[in-house]
């Protein structure tokens, strides 16, 4: 498992939900030593959104959002499987609605592996 398949399934997932008249993705990868020397990972998209009090649940098995009933085809297992290969690198995943309506922007945090010695 790894943070690969999280990013794909997570872009997968804003092309899937994508505003059909205002199509944008924004992926920024943040190196954040500052930070507990993590990076930060942010995929933004114009899609759909998420109900504000949805928000906690998203990364549950087999939850599907009230915004998600217009035939996108999710089943619920996506985002919980990215929060589980996160989990296993010691990382964090979450997601928060934008100002900006029907904005979606999915975060997740890993930390930088110590350097390599070899």
């Amino acid at each position: 498992m790894n943070i690969k398949m999280v990013i794909l399934e997570l872009i997968e997932n804003s092309i899937k939900h994508i505003n059909k008249q205002e199509k944008s993705i924004l992926i920024e990868i943040i190196n954040n030593n500052n930070n507990n020397n993590c990076i930060l990972f942010k995929i933004k998209d114009t899609g759909i959104g998420v109900k504000q009090d949805e928000l906690n649940s998203i990364f549950d098995r087999f939850f599907l959002g009230s915004n998600t009933k217009n035939g996108s085809g999710g089943k619920g297992l996506g985002l919980p499987l990215c929060r589980e290969i996160i989990k296993k690198h010691n990382g964090n995943i979450w997601a928060e609605n934008s100002k900006k309506k029907n904005s979606f922007t999915v975060f997740f945090k890993i930390p930088i592996l110590g350097e390599s010695h070899g």
